[in-house]
């Protein structure tokens, strides 16, 4: 397992954490995978790939959402026209419980980007919860 793997983020820690006795291990993997982006956060500090999979990481899995959000909001106004950070941004405000932000960037990911179905999803998402799921996709 690599210690940067989106995969590992996205797929096996929400089921780690599904397991009656996962949820240290998945915790252990996420601490691992957040002290490796900040690591290379150090050799690379702006780095927006390094930022932006910390905070895609994080509110994959619902934990961590402030620090997710301090580096989401950094790596956009680096590069403000970026919709794949634009996205990780939305998705760490809708599951903050800011949905009407979180909407309004994910419209400007489809401006940006509208053949995009991955954002017309995450829009649709987002307007139809009534409430934020942190790791629910």
């Amino acid at each position: 397992i690599r210690p940067c793997s989106a995969t590992v983020a996205e797929d096996y820690i929400p089921r780690l954490r599904k397991l009656e006795k996962g949820k240290p291990l998945a915790d252990k993997l996420l601490d691992s995978i957040i002290q490796s982006h900040q690591k290379q956060l150090k050799r690379f500090p702006e780095s927006g790939l390094y930022h932006n999979n910390l905070a895609w990481a994080c509110t994959t899995n619902g934990m961590h959402l402030e620090i997710a959000l301090e580096h989401a909001e950094k790596v956009v106004r680096q590069e403000p026209q970026n919709p794949t950070y634009i996205d990780t941004l939305a998705d760490i405000c809708f599951n903050l419980g800011q949905k009407e932000r979180a909407i309004k960037l994910i419209q400007r990911c489809l401006q940006l980007n509208p053949a995009s179905e991955h954002y017309r999803a995450q829009l649709k998402r987002f307007q139809q919860s009534s409430e934020s799921r942190p790791g629910n996709r």
